[in-house]
């Protein structure tokens, strides 16, 4: 996988290994209603048309649920800026690893196709990287982060009116997490808790 030009190879050498690690983790939806949220907005005609953007907001989709698993069990898994830092290259390598991936002769979409949304998305987060980096932690993190993607897709060519509901996508998430919590004695929920946990730093550094 290529490493993002954006971000400094110092924080790569040294996390290198986690990024890839959760880049990996939240590929995907983790929950029944987190696939269902995705399927509900992946059929909007921006994705049918641009389907390289769907791995894009299948990893949001995923970034909200362990968002709203963090506020149930208070591990405040993105208030730690090394975390935010991580999450921030996670995303961006997914969405360089599906923007940047060999185009069919038959497709209809080239990488030009893509080039405002790609270039314009890594170049914001770089800027939010700098600002978390410079003690400036943004206050509603994962909002920030689907804010930049939803705004810089309203740059593709034909697409206006875009955006997600956040604060309903939130609702479905948390009103079925304590549902989950109570199948299999809790070992569901604590597989998803564990596939994250394992790549980020220790959340108790950051209370705030």
């Amino acid at each position: 996988m290529q490493e993002i030009d954006n971000f400094p190879d110092s924080f790569w050498l040294e996390h290198g290994g986690q990024i890839r690690n959760i880049r990996e983790v939240l590929e995907t939806p983790k929950t029944r209603v987190g696939e269902g949220i995705l399927k509900s907005f992946i059929d909007n005609p921006v994705f049918v048309v641009y389907t390289r953007l769907r791995p894009t907001f299948s990893s949001l989709v995923a970034v909200v649920e362990y968002d709203e698993i963090s506020k149930l069990e208070d591990k405040k898994y993105f208030s730690e800026p090394v975390n935010q830092r991580m999450v921030l290259r996670a995303v961006g390598l997914l969405i360089e690893d599906e923007i940047k991936c060999p185009y069919p002769e038959e497709g209809k979409k080239k990488y030009d196709d893509y080039r405002r949304f790609f270039e314009g998305t890594l170049s914001r987060f770089a800027q939010l990287d700098k600002q978390i980096q410079a003690g400036r932690k943004p206050p509603y993190f994962v909002n920030s982060l689907v804010i930049v993607v939803c705004q810089e897709t309203k740059k593709l060519k034909g697409v206006e009116n875009f955006g997600l509901n956040m604060e309903k996508i939130r609702g479905k998430i948390a009103d079925y997490l304590p549902q989950l919590a109570q199948i299999n004695y809790g070992s569901i929920l604590s597989g998803i808790k564990n596939q994250l946990e394992t790549c980020l730093v220790d959340q108790t550094q950051d209370k705030k």
